[in-house]
C-alpha cells in the first residue's frame, strides 16, 4: 500500500509478507526524509530478527538499481 503522511509529505510505503515456512515479513519505507531527498527509512514492523540484515540489503539494492 502507499499513502502520504499529511504532516511530512513523505510517501508511506507498507509492505507485508510470510515466508515459506510462515514467519511474517511486515515494514514499512518513508521517503523522502527531512533534510535528504534522495534518503530513504525502512522501518520493521514486526522484526525478523534473522531475515533482517538480508531484507535490508535486498531492498538497498533493489532501490539503488540504475535502469
Amino acid at each position: 500500500a502507499k499513502t502520504q503522511k499529511q504532516e511530512t509529505g513523505q510517501n508511506m510505503l507498507y509492505f507485508g509478507a510470510k515466508t515459506i515456512n510462515n514467519l511474517p515479513l511486515l515494514f514499512e519505507i518513508a521517503h523522502p526524509l527531512p533534510g535528504n531527498n534522495s534518503g530513504v527509512q525502512v522501518l520493521f514492523r514486526v522484526p525478523v530478527l534473522p531475515l533482517q540484515p538480508l531484507l535490508t540489503e535486498s531492498i538497498h539494492f533493489i532501490l539503488s538499481r540504475n535502469e
